[in-house]
């Protein structure tokens, strides 16, 4: 059980940290197109919805085939907040670029 726990936190923290900040930087720098205008809070909205299904799979899922026994708390909060995970886990990234923009913009 461990194991799986394991995998499943590190499959998680990957996708969350790296590949989905790195995925929307590399489609606004190739795409800035899609990132105008009315597509913005289309974009926000995908991204909440994916976010929510991916924590409450999280979850849920070790529960239904009797992996983890799931309490209220920890229900109630991926329910209901876990669309904000995608956010919080992109902090660090979006400092970093942001960062690295200003330098650029700076010395250049």
């Amino acid at each position: 059980m461990n194991v799986i726990a394991t995998c499943t936190s590190l499959l998680f923290g990957i996708t969350f940290i790296i590949i989905i900040p790195a995925a929307l930087h590399f489609l606004f720098r190739s795409k800035p197109q899609w990132f105008t205008g009315k597509t913005i809070p289309l974009w926000l909205i995908g991204i909440s919805l994916f976010s929510w299904c991916l924590v409450n799979a999280m979850w849920f899922i070790p529960m239904v085939i009797g992996l983890r026994q799931i309490e209220g708390p920890e229900a109630a909060m991926a329910l209901l907040f876990g669309w904000l995970y995608v956010y919080l886990a992109a902090i660090p990234y979006c400092l970093i670029t942001a960062v690295i923009a200003f330098i650029r913009k700076t010395f250049t």
